[in-house]
């Protein structure tokens, strides 16, 4: 029955995955995700929906509250758990994997980032919608404003601020508190001028509540005015404006302070302006094909083409899927025919390189020309891939993370190009932290390997420095511990 069905998901399912995201460390293939999207890829593909998020933050919390047991044992002092909640029973055994509390960030940044898309919405509406709202690029200033801060500002913080920018002579606010004044004068009272910071995290902690049955526990408005430690604003503003088709200027923003929403002064939002949203797009949220799948150009006549030119997609497929498993096999030479012959085929189709497959085929061909030890020509395809990579999928993103550590390795694996190698490590490491936080499960594996890098160059001062922030960061296996020690020692 549906109910059973229910249970099994819930005391069955959600807890082995639980399970399986603790033990990271141990399973080969097994990646902990770095960013909403990766996450949400990851649970659907179990068959989970994402309504029960909430679940796997509270198992999540209560792994977390055994670590910290754990740890009051092995260190012999009181370590309070940050996830809150009801407490854990001492396991039998201390386990050798420990829960990477990189889990329950991204699981909780992406509730809030959910959350407060359908709380951006609501406002929209209540404005006369996306089309009828006279200016909404000011709700949109005010939402995010409020989204990255843990309070709002006073009459004095503001006048304060304002007079800093003055005579630092930075006049950016110009621009948009005569934008402000332009809304004001042009009858665009939306409700969203009228909310405190309080307001929007109150309706967003409803909406996270309501939809996942979870309370927030590292955002929203505080006593102190202080971020949460395991807050992650930079990752849930990139995150709300994906989901929201939301497009902001490159800019330096202040996270985790006062803000500045809703002003009847004419001062504009702080720390994010109108003048920062530059855009706001229409999103679809999936697409299919309702024929067979084909490369057959569409016509409204009978003509297409000639028919030599005609490419099915599934025979392109084919060739691309042995590709994959001729370099699992360690078929090398076939391995790079196939994925030659696929790329080929795939943008004969696009005209351009700038297709997933593509990046893909990059990809094996560098992998399979290192196997071969053809160090010089596999740099050149991980050169194409990480390039494609950042052109379609963005700098920020976790495939540009995957192809600057192929790239890294491959220059790594030839003579005199560790500090080549070395950047490309060193680029992988900050979009990962920009991605998953300081806590993210990869930082201090790669702090260490870097470490050892800058050990085989020489660098010594350089190898301690990076050990030391490996040191300092979450480690999922004990024994990582054992080797920084040794390695800094």
């Amino acid at each position: 029955t549906a109910r059973e069905m229910a249970l099994y998901l819930w005391d069955e399912v959600l807890p082995r995955l639980t399970r399986e995201v603790r033990a990271s460390c141990g399973i080969p293939g097994f990646d902990v995700p770095v960013e909403g999207r990766e996450l949400t890829e990851l649970i659907h593909g179990r068959g989970i929906n994402c309504r029960y998020l909430g679940r796997l933050a509270d198992l999540a919390k209560d792994e977390e509250r055994r670590d910290a047991k754990v740890r009051e044992v092995i260190e012999g002092v009181s370590v309070s758990s940050t996830a809150g909640g009801t407490s854990a029973s001492l396991p039998d055994s201390f386990p050798r994997f420990r829960m990477p509390p990189c889990w329950l960030d991204l699981i909780e940044c992406e509730i809030a980032a959910r959350a407060a898309k359908h709380v951006l919405s609501s406002y929209f509406e209540e404005a006369g919608g996306a089309l009828g709202a006279v200016n909404p690029a000011r709700i949109v200033a005010n939402f995010l404003s409020a989204l990255v801060s843990t309070a709002e500002e006073g009459a004095a913080d503001t006048e304060r601020r304002l007079g800093d920018q003055e005579n630092s002579g930075d006049d950016g606010d110009l621009v948009d508190m005569l934008a402000d004044l332009w809304g004001n004068a042009n009858g665009d009272n939306d409700p969203s001028s009228s909310r405190s910071h309080a307001d929007v995290w109150s309706d967003i902690a409803n909406e996270a509540g309501r939809r996942y049955c979870y309370t927030l526990s590292f955002y929203g408005p505080n006593e102190e005015g202080k971020p949460h430690e395991r807050a992650m604003y930079g990752p849930l503003l990139r995150r709300v404006c994906q989901r929201s088709g939301i497009r902001l200027v490159a800019n330096k923003y202040v996270f985790g302070e006062k803000c500045l929403v809703g002003s009847a002064s004419g001062a504009p939002s702080y720390p994010i302006a109108q003048s920062d949203i530059l855009d706001i797009l229409p999103l679809v949220k999936n697409a299919a094909s309702l024929g067979p799948e084909t490369f057959v150009p569409a016509s409204s006549t009978n003509n297409t083409g000639s028919s030599s030119l005609h490419l099915l997609l599934p025979d392109t497929n084919q060739v691309f899927d042995l590709a994959r498993s001729k370099l699992h096999a360690k078929e090398y030479d076939h391995a790079i025919i196939c994925a030659n012959e696929a790329a080929n085929l795939f943008q004969r189709v696009t005209d351009t390189p700038l297709h997933p497959k593509i990046i893909s085929c990059m990809k094996i061909l560098a992998v399979a020309h290192a196997q071969r030890h053809e160090v010089d020509v596999a740099a050149e395809y991980a050169a194409k891939y990480l390039t494609f990579t950042v052109q379609y999928h963005g700098f920020d993103s976790s495939e540009a993370v995957d192809a600057h550590t192929t790239l890294s390795d491959i220059l790594q694996s030839g003579q005199g190009r560790y500090e080549r190698g070395s950047k490309h490590c060193r680029a992988s490491q900050f979009i990962n932290e920009f991605l998953g936080g300081r806590n993210n499960s990869g930082l201090g594996l790669g702090y260490f390997q870097l470490g050892t890098q800058y050990i085989q160059l020489g660098r010594l001062e350089d190898a301690l420095a990076c050990l030391k922030v490996s040191s300092d960061r979450w480690h999922g296996d004990f024994m990582i511990d054992c080797l920084v020690d040794r390695q800094t020692a």
